[in-house]
């Protein structure tokens, strides 16, 4: 019985909602803290990885969730997390648990330079300015890009050392989406 329940769809539900609350609180440090905010405000990613890892629903979900919620408490925080952290997050969680970490690597680099992309070029956020609008438009493109790769497997080693950590401690809490 306690096997069951350590890896229903009800507890997972229940966990990826309290994840989304972590990530809004994460998000929307920034507005509270102004120079810590902005940093511990990306580790919304990690949670939604989390989430993600549970079921790439949860984090999808979680995303999207957070990101309504947000607009009550930290509305600018919106477009970086659907365009940067949240897909950062959905594509990590998803290819660490089902064991495609370079095909996850890869297509979370191409959303993340897409997302940079959206925000600077269509929504017109100053995001990156100086890998944006200093250099001729290939060679921004090529910085943007080894940007997004680099900082991929930064996040994609991170999230990696959590998971085999979370995976150690809670042997019988593996649940694959």
């Amino acid at each position: 019985m306690s096997e069951n329940l350590r890896t229903s769809s009800a507890v997972n539900l229940a966990l990826a909602g309290q994840l989304t609350a972590l990530a809004v609180i994460l998000q929307a440090t920034s507005l509270y803290l102004p120079l810590l905010g902005e940093f511990c405000s990306h580790f919304a990613t990690l949670v939604i990885a989390l989430a993600a890892g549970l079921n790439p629903r949860y984090g999808l979900a979680t995303t999207f969730s957070a990101g309504f919620l947000l607009l009550f408490f930290s509305p600018k925080q919106i477009p970086i997390l659907l365009f940067f952290d949240g897909p950062l997050g959905i594509w990590a969680g998803w290819g660490l648990r089902n064991r495609r970490a370079s095909l996850a690597w890869f297509l979370a680099s191409v959303t993340l330079f897409l997302g940079i992309s959206a925000l600077t070029r269509l929504l017109g956020i100053p995001f990156l300015r100086e890998l944006t609008e200093g250099p001729s438009g290939t060679v921004s493109l090529l910085l943007v890009g080894g940007f997004s790769s680099v900082y991929c497997y930064a996040w994609f080693s991170f999230i990696a050392y959590v998971f085999s950590g979370l995976d150690r401690r809670f042997p019988n809490c593996q649940s694959k989406g």
